[in-house]
Protein backbone atom coordinates (compact mmCIF):
# COMPACT_ATOMS: atom_id res chain seq x y z
CA UNK A 1 0.00 0.00 0.00
CA UNK A 2 1.39 3.24 -0.94
CA UNK A 3 1.30 5.55 1.83
CA UNK A 4 -2.16 7.81 1.90
CA UNK A 5 -2.07 11.03 2.91
CA UNK A 6 -4.58 13.77 4.14
CA UNK A 7 -5.10 17.44 4.18
CA UNK A 8 -5.63 17.01 8.44
CA UNK A 9 -6.62 14.09 10.90
CA UNK A 10 -10.39 15.93 11.33
CA UNK A 11 -10.98 14.03 7.78
CA UNK A 12 -12.99 10.92 8.38
CA UNK A 13 -13.85 10.28 4.83
CA UNK A 14 -12.17 9.98 1.77
CA UNK A 15 -14.11 10.49 -1.31
CA UNK A 16 -13.09 7.90 -4.41
CA UNK A 17 -14.41 8.62 -7.75
CA UNK A 18 -14.30 5.23 -10.22
CA UNK A 19 -15.50 5.39 -14.00
CA UNK A 20 -16.69 2.32 -15.54
CA UNK A 21 -19.55 1.39 -18.20
CA UNK A 22 -23.26 0.94 -17.94
CA UNK A 23 -26.35 3.35 -17.76
CA UNK A 24 -28.85 2.54 -15.36
CA UNK A 25 -29.20 3.54 -11.42
CA UNK A 26 -28.68 1.29 -9.05
CA UNK A 27 -28.53 0.89 -5.19
CA UNK A 28 -25.37 2.10 -3.70
CA UNK A 29 -24.05 2.77 -0.39
CA UNK A 30 -24.02 5.83 0.74
CA UNK A 31 -24.71 8.06 3.72
CA UNK A 32 -23.33 5.67 6.03
CA UNK A 33 -22.88 6.26 9.69
CA UNK A 34 -19.69 5.34 11.69
CA UNK A 35 -20.02 5.76 15.45
CA UNK A 36 -17.51 6.37 17.36
CA UNK A 37 -14.57 7.03 14.92
CA UNK A 38 -11.89 6.56 17.84
CA UNK A 39 -11.54 3.60 19.99
CA UNK A 40 -9.13 3.60 22.55
CA UNK A 41 -8.35 -0.32 24.20
CA UNK A 42 -6.19 0.39 27.78
CA UNK A 43 -4.99 -2.95 28.97
CA UNK A 44 -1.81 -4.93 30.47
CA UNK A 45 0.46 -7.05 28.52
CA UNK A 46 -1.22 -10.62 28.09
CA UNK A 47 -4.39 -8.90 28.93
CA UNK A 48 -7.28 -8.80 25.74
CA UNK A 49 -9.42 -5.96 25.51
CA UNK A 50 -12.36 -5.38 23.39
CA UNK A 51 -14.93 -2.11 21.97
CA UNK A 52 -17.13 -1.85 18.97
CA UNK A 53 -18.19 0.83 16.33
CA UNK A 54 -21.95 0.82 14.25
CA UNK A 55 -22.40 1.08 11.23
CA UNK A 56 -26.04 2.75 10.33
CA UNK A 57 -27.56 2.96 7.08
CA UNK A 58 -30.12 5.65 6.32
CA UNK A 59 -33.31 4.70 5.70
CA UNK A 60 -35.08 3.92 2.21
CA UNK A 61 -35.29 5.93 -0.70
CA UNK A 62 -37.02 5.34 -3.64
CA UNK A 63 -34.25 7.16 -5.56
CA UNK A 64 -30.96 6.08 -3.74
CA UNK A 65 -31.92 2.95 -1.81
CA UNK A 66 -29.08 1.66 0.31
CA UNK A 67 -27.61 -1.80 -0.45
CA UNK A 68 -24.62 -3.36 -1.01
CA UNK A 69 -21.79 -5.13 0.64
CA UNK A 70 -19.00 -3.72 3.50
CA UNK A 71 -15.31 -4.34 3.60
CA UNK A 72 -13.53 -3.42 7.07
CA UNK A 73 -9.63 -4.18 6.41
CA UNK A 74 -6.39 -3.01 8.94
CA UNK A 75 -3.70 -0.02 8.47
CA UNK A 76 -1.20 2.07 10.12
CA UNK A 77 -1.28 5.62 10.56
CA UNK A 78 1.33 8.35 11.61
CA UNK A 79 0.89 11.81 11.74
CA UNK A 80 3.13 14.49 10.61
CA UNK A 81 4.49 17.70 11.95
CA UNK A 82 2.17 19.45 9.54
CA UNK A 83 -1.11 18.02 11.05
CA UNK A 84 -1.52 15.77 7.93
CA UNK A 85 -2.02 11.75 8.48
CA UNK A 86 -0.54 8.87 5.94
CA UNK A 87 -1.60 5.24 5.43
CA UNK A 88 0.22 2.13 5.76
CA UNK A 89 0.10 -1.10 5.29
CA UNK A 90 -0.45 -2.53 8.44
CA UNK A 91 2.05 -3.88 11.15
CA UNK A 92 4.71 -2.11 9.18
CA UNK A 93 5.31 1.01 12.01
CA UNK A 94 7.30 0.62 15.39
CA UNK A 95 4.02 1.79 17.32
CA UNK A 96 1.61 -0.04 15.37
CA UNK A 97 -1.05 -1.73 17.81
CA UNK A 98 -2.63 -4.02 13.99
CA UNK A 99 -0.54 -7.59 14.95
CA UNK A 100 -2.65 -7.14 18.12
CA UNK A 101 -6.14 -6.92 16.51
CA UNK A 102 -8.99 -8.88 15.31
CA UNK A 103 -12.48 -7.41 14.18
CA UNK A 104 -15.54 -9.17 12.94
CA UNK A 105 -17.59 -9.35 10.98
CA UNK A 106 -15.02 -7.88 8.04
CA UNK A 107 -16.74 -8.31 4.92
CA UNK A 108 -20.92 -8.08 5.16
CA UNK A 109 -23.88 -6.83 3.61
CA UNK A 110 -25.76 -3.57 4.49
CA UNK A 111 -29.50 -2.04 3.38
CA UNK A 112 -31.45 0.54 4.20
CA UNK A 113 -32.09 1.00 7.68
CA UNK A 114 -30.15 -1.04 9.37
CA UNK A 115 -27.28 -1.19 12.05
CA UNK A 116 -24.75 -3.54 12.37
CA UNK A 117 -21.74 -3.38 15.27
CA UNK A 118 -18.05 -4.45 14.65
CA UNK A 119 -16.61 -5.92 17.60
CA UNK A 120 -12.36 -5.11 18.00
CA UNK A 121 -10.36 -7.08 20.32
CA UNK A 122 -6.44 -6.45 20.78
CA UNK A 123 -4.84 -9.20 22.86
CA UNK A 124 -1.73 -7.29 24.06
CA UNK A 125 1.18 -9.38 23.70
CA UNK A 126 3.70 -10.17 26.98
CA UNK A 127 6.55 -8.07 27.65
CA UNK A 128 5.01 -5.04 25.42
CA UNK A 129 6.66 -1.81 27.05
CA UNK A 130 4.03 0.89 28.53
CA UNK A 131 3.43 3.52 25.48
CA UNK A 132 0.53 4.03 23.05
CA UNK A 133 0.59 1.97 19.86
CA UNK A 134 -2.21 2.60 17.31
CA UNK A 135 -4.07 1.25 14.03
CA UNK A 136 -6.73 1.99 11.85
CA UNK A 137 -9.76 0.45 10.41
CA UNK A 138 -10.56 1.62 6.81
CA UNK A 139 -14.51 0.94 6.43
CA UNK A 140 -15.53 0.98 2.48
CA UNK A 141 -17.60 -0.35 -0.04
CA UNK A 142 -17.28 -3.48 -2.44
CA UNK A 143 -17.54 -2.78 -5.98
CA UNK A 144 -20.59 -3.87 -7.35
CA UNK A 145 -20.37 -6.52 -9.94
CA UNK A 146 -23.10 -6.10 -12.17
CA UNK A 147 -22.83 -6.52 -16.00
CA UNK A 148 -23.04 -3.64 -18.59
CA UNK A 149 -23.88 -2.98 -21.84
CA UNK A 150 -21.85 -1.44 -24.41
CA UNK A 151 -21.44 2.13 -24.84
CA UNK A 152 -23.14 3.05 -21.57
CA UNK A 153 -21.16 4.75 -18.18
CA UNK A 154 -21.39 4.19 -15.17
CA UNK A 155 -20.29 6.55 -12.26
CA UNK A 156 -19.58 5.71 -8.78
CA UNK A 157 -18.44 7.20 -5.84
CA UNK A 158 -17.54 5.65 -2.88
CA UNK A 159 -16.82 6.68 1.14
CA UNK A 160 -13.93 5.32 2.65
CA UNK A 161 -14.51 5.87 6.44
CA UNK A 162 -11.66 5.74 8.95
CA UNK A 163 -11.94 4.23 12.45
CA UNK A 164 -8.59 5.61 14.11
CA UNK A 165 -7.75 2.95 17.30
CA UNK A 166 -5.38 3.46 20.35
CA UNK A 167 -4.13 1.00 22.45
CA UNK A 168 -3.00 2.26 25.98
CA UNK A 169 -0.18 0.35 27.88
CA UNK A 170 -0.03 1.51 31.51
CA UNK A 171 1.65 3.23 32.63
CA UNK A 172 1.59 6.02 30.55
CA UNK A 173 2.65 9.86 31.28
CA UNK A 174 -0.15 12.42 29.77
CA UNK A 175 1.52 15.76 29.35
CA UNK A 176 1.05 18.59 26.92
CA UNK A 177 2.83 22.11 27.09
CA UNK A 178 2.03 24.89 25.00
CA UNK A 179 5.48 26.22 23.76
CA UNK A 180 3.91 29.51 21.52
CA UNK A 181 0.90 31.88 20.98
CA UNK A 182 0.86 34.14 18.94
CA UNK A 183 -1.58 37.03 17.06
CA UNK A 184 -1.27 36.57 12.91
CA UNK A 185 -2.72 38.33 10.26
CA UNK A 186 -5.58 36.76 8.43
CA UNK A 187 -7.35 37.55 4.68
CA UNK A 188 -10.00 40.63 4.67
CA UNK A 189 -8.03 42.41 7.20
CA UNK A 190 -8.76 40.22 10.22
CA UNK A 191 -6.54 38.15 12.85
CA UNK A 192 -6.26 34.42 13.98
CA UNK A 193 -4.67 33.63 17.62
CA UNK A 194 -2.30 30.42 16.88
CA UNK A 195 -0.97 28.35 19.39
CA UNK A 196 1.55 25.50 19.09
CA UNK A 197 1.39 22.66 21.80
CA UNK A 198 4.11 20.11 21.93
CA UNK A 199 3.08 16.80 23.91
CA UNK A 200 6.11 15.92 26.00
CA UNK A 201 4.59 12.67 27.67
CA UNK A 202 3.66 9.33 26.55
CA UNK A 203 0.51 9.56 25.48
CA UNK A 204 -1.99 10.65 22.94
CA UNK A 205 -2.90 14.75 23.86
CA UNK A 206 -6.14 15.91 22.78
CA UNK A 207 -7.25 19.83 23.33
CA UNK A 208 -10.33 21.21 25.05
CA UNK A 209 -9.87 23.80 27.02
CA UNK A 210 -11.02 27.38 26.27
CA UNK A 211 -9.18 29.97 25.10
CA UNK A 212 -10.24 33.77 26.22
CA UNK A 213 -8.15 36.49 24.43
CA UNK A 214 -8.34 39.87 25.77
CA UNK A 215 -7.87 43.11 24.00
CA UNK A 216 -6.00 45.85 26.41
CA UNK A 217 -5.60 48.94 24.34
CA UNK A 218 -3.67 52.10 25.82
CA UNK A 219 -5.69 54.70 27.18
CA UNK A 220 -5.31 58.46 25.68
CA UNK A 221 -4.41 61.12 26.96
Amino acid sequence: MTPVRLVTMQRLASLLLFAGLSGTATAAINGLGVEPMRLELEGLPGQSKTASFVIDAPPSDEQNPVRGRILVRLADWSLDEDASVSYHEPGTLPASAARWITYSPSDFGVSSGQRRAVRVTAEIPLGTLPGVYTAALFVEERSPSESVSSGEYRFLFRFRYVVTVYVVVPPVTRQGELVNIELQEAEGGSRRLVASLKNIGRSEEHTSDPVTATSRMPSSA
